[in-house]
């Protein structure tokens, strides 16, 4: 049981009115806060403060024991102060721009003047496990662990229930246009959420509570009746003469502080624009940048590693098979086993491949027929050379082309695109012994099931010259 429940439970059990004014000097200051923010009059909040007390007094025994004190004579002042602020509305919409002239030498921080009249409605949107954890911790000044012990979790529980629930009312008071960090909002109402009440308040407000509760739920209303029209009779008249003088000059002032809050603004909404275009044209030049220098190495590494692993999966799956003399001997010097009745039906794909992986792979795709044409070439076959072009004879076979890949190390073959004719094209990069590269794309057809070759672009000079005299006709 807490210290509050212990003091609340002497006094319905005993009447001690010593503890009574115990739980008054704890929590007048916090009753008296919430009142002022508001009803926005301090006279008229003292009346509410004594109300509250009055009606704890009164309801002391029926409370349940495990009450949080704080919350409740929060929710009681709320629910009292709007009662009493619905009564005499029209009143106090004529104090507020009496108030607003008072406000202009008024020494309370700028986010504050803005914070205060919505904050009461903001922490009403709470869940009543997040109102408390606010009250107790920048309310009540406690930290999080006791926080933590009042709540009955751990501190760590504590702490993060206290930021959900600043985050709730930050995320509120920018809907209603006040901006303001979490930071801001925490030492904000840790410095001016609670303001202490007059000196003289906690003693009549005691005596007057424990009066009160003597005589029954008929004193509130009474009182709230009493307050309302000595209220309204007292303030009609010094309001109209305030208002006329004070009216034009808070105009004036309001008009004055909205420009000058728009233009400042408008001036940081227009240097944050002018940092991202800055950032998105440096971004978007490191990215051009990039892509131009590393997409070609980057796609020829792909292709290369793709043949790779197909060739390294080939060799593991021949050594898995048994080897005997007739194999070897039906294999030839092919050191992969790829016989050209094997390789036939086999669909090639995009990759790097080895000079020592070139065969007759047969017509079956524009890769296989590739990669057949240029083993035909390299290798002399004359015959197959001839049938993969088809029907285009690009030239007679070329001994000096035969010379030349004797050269080559291996060949990277791309995936199928379409050329500007809608042809499918396949690009091969020929890797040479003195580490450099060349390109050359290859157009194809298809005749029955078989790709065919019909035009040979940008096949290089010099690697057709490499052993050769004379320039042989590529088109």
């Amino acid at each position: 049981m807490t210290d509050d429940a212990q003091l609340l439970r002497r006094y319905a059990e005993e009447g001690s009115e010593t503890a009574f004014g115990q739980l008054v000097e704890r929590y007048i200051n916090l009753v008296y806060s919430a009142a002022v923010r508001q009803l926005r009059d301090a006279q008229l909040a003292e009346d509410i403060v004594q109300m509250v007390f009055t009606a704890l007094a009164r309801k002391a025994r029926s409370l349940p024991k495990e009450v949080l004190l704080s919350g409740w004579l929060y929710r009681h002042t709320c629910f009292v102060a709007a009662k009493a602020a619905r009564t005499e509305r029209r009143r106090q919409a004529r104090e507020r721009q009496a108030l607003a002239m008072n406000a202009l030498n008024d020494d309370t921080e700028p986010d504050w003047e803005q914070l205060a009249p919505i904050l009461d409605v903001a922490m009403k949107r709470l869940a009543t496990c997040e109102r408390d954890a606010i009250l107790l911790r920048y309310f009540k000044g406690r930290d999080l662990h006791g926080v933590g012990a009042v709540l009955g979790v751990s501190e760590e529980a504590a702490r993060k229930r206290v930021s959900r629930a600043l985050e709730k009312l930050r995320t509120m008071f920018t809907r209603r246009g006040l901006t303001l960090s979490s930071t801001t909002l925490a030492a904000v109402l840790a410095g001016q959420a609670v303001v202490a009440a007059p000196a003289s308040l906690t003693v009549s407000v005691t005596s007057a509570a424990l009066a009160g509760a003597a005589t029954g739920t008929g004193f509130t209303l009474t009182l709230l009746k009493i307050m309302t029209m000595t209220k309204l009779k007292t303030g009609i008249v010094g309001v109209l003469i305030v208002a006329a003088v004070a009216t034009p000059l808070v105009i004036q002032q309001q008009a004055q502080v909205r420009l000058r809050e728009r233009d400042k603004a408008m001036q940081q909404q227009n240097d944050q624009m002018a940092q991202l275009r800055a950032e998105n044209e440096r971004l978007s030049s490191l990215l051009a940048q990039a892509n131009g220098s590393l997409m070609d190495d980057q796609m020829r590494e792909l292709l290369k590693l793709r043949g790779e692993v197909g060739l390294l999966r080939q060799r593991i799956e021949d050594l898995k098979q048994p080897m005997n003399a007739a194999s070897v001997a039906e294999q030839g010097n092919d050191p992969l086993g790829n016989t050209e009745k094997e390789n036939k039906g086999e669909d090639l794909k995009p990759g790097y491949y080895a000079v020592e992986s070139w065969s007759d792979r047969g017509r079956v795709s524009p890769q296989n027929s590739a990669l057949t044409w240029f083993w035909a070439v390299r290798n002399g076959h004359a015959k197959q050379y001839s049938e993969a072009q088809g029907w285009t004879n690009i030239m007679q076979f070329p001994i000096p082309w035969a010379n030349a890949l004797q050269r080559v190390k291996g060949s990277t073959i791309s995936e199928t695109i379409s050329s500007a004719e809608g042809e499918p094209m396949v690009q091969i990069v020929h890797d040479l012994e003195d580490g450099s590269s060349e390109n050359t794309w290859l157009t194809f057809r298809k005749k029955g099931d078989e790709w065919l070759i019909g035009k040979l672009i940008g096949y290089p000079i010099e690697l057709m010259q490499a052993q050769a005299t004379g320039e042989p006709n590529t088109k």
